[in-house]
């Protein structure tokens, strides 16, 4: 039976290239001062200094121009490696806002809920003093923070009055669901959206659900999705209500203040108020 050995990806190979330059830079003017050297002494010619400089310089050059070759040839791939990563997290980003989307229109709500949802908790995320890297991780997540309700029966999503006790613990339910739907992922996003799916109706006071989390046992992540769902929640028109206006959610924001919100996080919102409204008016 014939063998086949592992082809090398594209990658493999490049490193595997850029590996051999290097040796060869670092090992050529080496060879050359020790070749120099074997001539010298079989020639007997005296052992002056200004023998070696010729030898020296030439493999100093031939060291500098394949260490050249290989730091260009290092960028290039490297330039390549990173536009494909870019255009792989463009596609997770793609593929999480249409999900998102499939969910939030189940509820009668439009593409712009979920992009206003992500901008507030991207601006939120930096105010409270995390790094971007991570702030843009919770914007790509924070899409998903509702996926779950996709197995919430219709009259109760839709209902247009309040839920009954019954329907309520159903609809408690979309939390856990879009936790476990997202749960078993590999990927930084998804594993940052179960996070938020699973804990963004968490409160303060201990009052949420579905863990009954309280204070800062409940992830840095799920408090700014709560605060920032909430005030997209109350200044859009919804199937049972209409648009606060915003005097009004001020003063509901400053009186959950400790209740159902991170009072650090409530501040940090009710101090930068205007900026979160521009950003609901850009996606009206």
């Amino acid at each position: 039976m014939k063998i086949r050995l592992p082809s090398l990806d594209h990658t493999t190979s490049q490193f595997g290239l850029r590996s051999f330059f290097l040796t060869l830079a670092i090992i050529t003017p080496l060879m050359a001062l020790f070749a120099w050297f074997n001539m010298v002494l079989r020639m007997g010619l005296p052992m002056s200094p200004h023998i070696f400089i010729g030898p020296i310089t030439l493999g100093f050059i031939v060291s500098i121009f394949i260490a050249a070759l290989n730091t260009f040839n290092f960028l290039k791939v490297h330039a390549i490696e990173e536009s494909k990563l870019k255009e792989l997290n463009e596609t997770q980003i793609e593929v999480i806002m249409t999900l998102s989307e499939v969910a939030e229109s189940r509820c009668g709500e439009t593409g712009a809920h979920i992009k206003r949802v992500a901008e507030y908790s991207h601006l939120l995320a930096l105010l409270a003093g995390l790094p971007e890297s991570e702030a843009l991780m919770i914007k790509s997540a924070a899409p998903l923070h509702d996926i779950g309700k996709i197995a919430t029966p219709d009259h109760i999503l839709l209902k247009p009055g309040k839920l009954s006790d019954e329907e309520f613990i159903i609809m408690k339910e979309h939390a856990e669901i879009g936790y476990k739907i997202l749960a078993d992922s590999t990927k930084f996003i998804l594993m940052t959206a179960a996070i938020i799916a699973h804990s963004h109706h968490e409160k303060w006071d201990g009052s949420g659900y579905p863990q009954n989390l309280s204070g800062e046992n409940i992830p840095i992540y799920g408090r700014i999705i709560a605060l920032a769902d909430v005030f997209d929640a109350l200044g859009t028109e919804r199937v049972y209500k209409k648009a606060w206006p915003s005097e009004q959610i001020r003063s509901y924001i400053l009186e959950q203040s400790g209740k159902h919100f991170d009072p650090r996080l409530a501040n940090l919102f009710l101090e930068h108020f205007e900026h979160f409204e521009i950003i609901r008016k850009r996606y009206d």
